[in-house]
């Protein structure tokens, strides 16, 4: 009798590699963006950067084997106000504002040799600018008009 060719051996299913997304161990405050980091795998790797009113470094952070991102999160500080914006004498030290965050008030002064006629003050608000006033600066022994009470634009100006 004619031998018949050998059985084909059986289909073995290779197991499927099973896939592990991360979903635990990313930073969860409001002012930080996670947003390129969802639906990564093991192995993937994404940035988590500052938002909103917050600026700064972004953090990395890699999709480990256990389901876990483990990284460096990002360095954010609030936003702040430019003492660039705010027109001062050589009369005024603006220094108490600078690097001022946003919704923070600061208090510029007016500088050695000067007296306070008017103290100033500045709020910084969230568009990153400056609203205020500075300080009224004179030099001692200046002439200074006063308004005379009960009078209107008349004034004092005995002392000069």
């Amino acid at each position: 009798p004619p031998s018949l060719p050998p059985a084909p051996a059986p289909e073995v299913d290779a197991p499927e590699e099973e896939i592990i997304y991360c979903t635990s161990g990313l930073p969860t405050f409001t002012y930080m963006s996670t947003t390129r980091c969802e639906g990564l795998t093991a192995g993937g790797v994404c940035t988590v950067s500052c938002t909103g009113d917050y600026e700064g470094q972004a953090g990395t952070y890699t999709c480990t084997e256990s389901g876990s991102f483990e990284g460096d999160p990002p360095a954010c500080n609030l936003k702040t106000c430019s003492t660039d914006d705010l027109r001062a004498g050589d009369d005024v030290d603006v220094t108490a504002c600078d690097k001022v965050s946003i919704y923070s008030a600061c208090y510029p002064t007016c500088k050695a040799g000067f007296i306070t006629e008017n103290e100033g003050a500045f709020f910084c608000n969230s568009e990153h600018q400056f609203e205020g006033f500075l300080p009224t600066c004179t030099t001692p022994g200046a002439c200074v008009a006063t308004t005379i009470p009960g009078a209107d634009f008349r004034f004092d100006t005995s002392a000069c």
